[in-house]
């Protein structure tokens, strides 16, 4: 994944275009506002903080090895580590536990929303957590059954906490 580069008219330079997202020739997403580079994950906009866990590179060159490594072989830059991938381009990646901490009034749709999306992401494992094992209502009567609770949840990458009238007292 990478940002597509355009000149900048007041300095003539090369920048790179942020509204744009090339993942391959078949995938670009453009029309993304600056405003969405204002989430922060780990220290850096959360979509680059996305593109930097995709980054892949192929090892060696059509004229020959790089570093030794066998031709069409891929690797996968992780948090300093190389991690070997499949040939076929297949992504071999631990799991990303995402954790969705349920209250008493929250409103449904600030939870199932995100949920939605981050459930179809590569490699999601997807935790409801609670204080206890039992049904929470939300604010419009709906009953969420919670799959964790806060004692034996595992270690997560991500945590969502959505909103609605009873997220004050859920903070405490």
């Amino acid at each position: 994944m990478k940002f597509p580069r355009r000149n900048n008219p007041d300095t003539s330079k090369s920048v790179s275009d942020k509204s744009t997202v090339i993942d391959n020739e078949f995938i670009t997403l453009t029309g993304i506002p600056l405003e969405a580079y204002d989430y922060v994950v780990n220290d850096k906009p959360a979509i680059e903080w996305v593109m930097e866990r995709q980054a892949v590179a192929t090892g060696g060159t059509k004229g020959g090895n790089k570093g030794g490594e066998q031709r069409g072989q891929v690797h996968q830059r992780r948090q300093g580590t190389k991690r070997r991938l499949m040939d076929h381009g297949t992504r071999s990646m631990s799991d990303f536990h995402i954790g969705f901490v349920i209250f008493p009034d929250l409103t449904q749709l600030d939870f199932t929303g995100p949920l939605q999306v981050l459930a179809r992401l590569p490699q999601a494992v997807i935790h409801i957590v609670a204080k206890s094992d039992a049904p929470v209502p939300s604010d419009c009567g709906l009953s969420l059954v919670p799959t964790r609770t806060f004692a034996n949840c595992p270690p997560l990458d991500l945590l969502c906490v959505p909103g609605g009238k009873g997220s004050h007292r859920s903070h405490q």
